[in-house]
């Protein structure tokens, strides 16, 4: 409140709430020895001291400690509010209460800092709660922990579940070495955790990549086996196909939840091969099933062929070179046919059942 002038307007508010000091204390500034001028009595004093309980109440009034100043209500005390809460947070019992909980961080016991698995608990969160533990005792007590006792219960906390090696030459190291220098033993085992436990791999892929394909295919009604150019994806004419009316299937942002739809040339540059080799792999699905009408509808032209999306990754923000976006690979034959190359390339494909010049290769013993 030092900062706060009071309505008064005779000084800051800070007045109200100093602490008794004793003969012979000299204010570090003209400000602070302003406060300790400014009497605690008078008209002055009374509307600095409801001004200040009005502030206290409105920083505690949602917090559990309000009920230690609720007392003050009446009166508006800004004054015996602010020596309540201080008695409550800076007491004796309070001052205890922090040294025991730092004495049970720097024990070995229950409740003890203890380091096992970068992954799972970061060393510097270990570290900062030990410095968190000493600076508590030194406050609370004046008790100042030597860098050796330190560095030691650094050390002896440090249990991992695995790297066991490369932690213990670091231990070795740091006992060896650096037992008098608290800071330098904690940065040096940062750096050595740090090469044991690398960055994981988010789910087997590579950081940087991620995870294109998106679906919402939750369907509404019932659909039956649709034409080749049918609006619905899948084998259904309905609208969506097996998938319904639900969200669309993408990849790439390129929605392919009906195979058999026309895709613009931007399309098929985006969806890249493996998001081509999934289109044509539902179309010959498609094909497959239109013409054994009395087969299983589960039955594939090719096993294995149609993998789920989930297992195509491309590289995150990526794009496909050229030459990717403009050839696609045959079924059978294994030839590099342009699918956008020359209208008599999109005449032939479309003779093949695809749509844009997408090519698609036929199976054997279709026309």
């Amino acid at each position: 409140m030092l900062a706060i002038e009071g309505k008064s307007q005779e000084g800051p508010l800070y007045r109200v709430i100093r602490p008794a000091r004793d003969a012979g204390w000299v204010a570090p500034n003209p400000t602070m020895q302003l406060c300790y001028d400014l009497a605690l009595t008078g008209p002055g004093y009374d509307r600095d001291n409801q001004q200040a309980w009005q502030l206290i109440q409105k920083w505690t009034i949602h917090d559990p400690i309000y009920n230690w100043i609720k007392p003050y209500e009446l009166t508006e005390d800004g004054r015996g509010a602010w020596l309540a809460l201080k008695a409550q947070m800076e007491g004796v019992a309070a001052i205890n209460a922090r040294a025991n909980a730092a004495t049970r961080t720097l024990g070995m016991g229950q409740g003890s800092a203890l380091w096992t698995n970068e992954y799972t608990s970061p060393f510097m969160n270990y570290a900062t709660t030990l410095q968190q533990a000493y600076t508590s005792l030194e406050k609370c007590h004046g008790v100042d922990t030597p860098p050796a006792t330190r560095v030691q219960r650094l050390l002896d906390g440090m249990k991992p579940s695995d790297k066991q090696v490369l932690i213990a030459i670091a231990k070795s190291h740091v006992a060896d070495n650096l037992m008098q220098d608290w800071v330098g033993a904690v940065q040096y085992l940062q750096a050595k955790v740090d090469a044991a436990f690398p960055p994981k791999e988010s789910h087997g892929r590579k950081r940087g990549y991620r995870q294109v394909y998106e679906t919402g295919t939750s369907g509404r009604g019932r659909s039956g086996r649709g034409g080749r150019f049918g609006r619905g994806g899948g084998r259904g004419r309905g609208r969506g196909g097996r998938g319904g009316r639900g969200r669309g299937e993408y990849f790439n942002g390129v929605d392919i939840s009906n195979p058999d739809r026309k895709f613009t040339d931007s399309e098929f540059r985006k969806l890249g091969r493996e998001g081509r080799d999934l289109v044509y792999s539902r179309r010959r699905q498609n094909n497959y099933n239109n013409n054994n009408p009395g087969g299983n509808g589960n039955n594939q032209p090719q096993q294995n062929e149609d993998r789920t999306v989930q297992q195509l990754n491309v590289q995150n923000g990526g794009t496909h070179n050229n030459s990717d976006a403009a050839s696609v690979l045959t079924e059978n034959s294994g030839a590099i046919v342009p699918y956008n190359s020359s209208a008599s390339a999109n005449q032939e494909a479309r003779n093949r059942g695809g749509n844009n010049g997408d090519a698609i290769g036929r199976r054997p013993g279709q026309g």
